[in-house]
């Protein structure tokens, strides 16, 4: 009797919703490499006397290529041409730091549960939402905050 008690309960273990989920969920870690548009922005001009809304435009075409999470090492691709990016790992998360050539930060972030089978042209892909936030020196002590929010089709 037993037995049957400790094979049943193991059976019920193996057969439960929260197994069958976790089986579903996409995991931004399966990928190397992720195209990213974004769409919708806000942002900031902040200079020694006020902080100034700042018209920010959309953002397509961000390619995020060879993203190895052992080495560290990743590349981005954009319409500046590519450069090195280092990718981080979090719980439930994958950021993409970037520091140009005059020390502006862009730092990107996938957001590993919002991974969404969708149908793009005959097949379908997996796509991530993602924010990407850029801090950027400006000219005549300014600087500039902005927040870009869209999606990254992901690549094995």
């Amino acid at each position: 009797m037993q037995n049957r008690t400790v094979l049943l309960l193991a059976a019920l273990c193996l057969l439960t919703p929260q197994r069958a989920l976790s089986q579903t969920v996409a995991d931004v870690r399966q990928y190397t490499t992720f195209r990213c548009d974004f769409d919708s922005s806000s942002g900031r001009t902040l200079t020694p006397e006020e902080t100034e809304v700042e018209k920010s435009d959309s953002m397509k075409d961000i390619v995020f290529a060879q993203v190895d999470h052992d080495a560290q090492l990743a590349l981005i691709v954009n319409h500046h041409g590519s450069r090195s990016v280092l990718p981080v790992l979090g719980e439930d998360t994958l950021h993409l730091i970037e520091f140009t050539d005059v020390s502006n930060l862009t730092t990107t972030t996938i957001f590993s549960k919002t991974g969404k089978l969708t149908n793009v042209g005959a097949g379908t892909q997996m796509v991530f939402r993602a924010v990407m936030s850029r801090h950027v020196a400006g000219s005549a002590a300014e600087g500039i905050a902005s927040q870009y929010y869209g999606s990254c089709r992901a690549f094995v």
